[in-house]
């Protein structure tokens, strides 16, 4: 997830390199760490346990993850007001076969590989 940083003149800039990790846990939650994967910048927890992240956007100004579950269910995840605070947006999609892959075209439009 990319992430701004300040320049000399204190305008945020985007640089190359300093994203930011989204894991994906058994215990259902997503976490999403500083660029030094030092410390937790936000944790969401889902219904069900995540096994594919597609991200969007900058973590700074409005980001949105989509998340594929091995539920055969898709869930949006998206900033808040707040920052630090992720919420899970609904409704979600269930698929009827095992999901295989995702890609997110834009904002709106993704693309889901399931295997049937």
């Amino acid at each position: 997830l990319p992430k701004l940083l300040s320049d000399d003149t204190g305008h945020g800039i985007f640089t190359e390199g300093k994203s930011c990790p989204v894991l994906g846990l058994e215990s259902r939650h997503i976490l999403i760490l500083e660029h030094t994967a030092k410390r937790e910048l936000c944790r969401v927890r889902l219904p069900e346990i995540p096994s594919i992240i597609q991200v969007i956007g900058c973590f700074d100004i409005d980001w949105r993850l989509i998340v594929a579950c091995r539920d055969q269910s898709i869930y949006a995840v998206t900033s808040s007001d707040k920052r630090g605070i992720a919420l899970v947006r609904k409704p979600h999609l269930e698929m009827n076969a095992p999901i295989v892959d995702l890609c997110c075209l834009d904002k709106n439009k993704i693309l889901i590989a399931t295997s049937d």
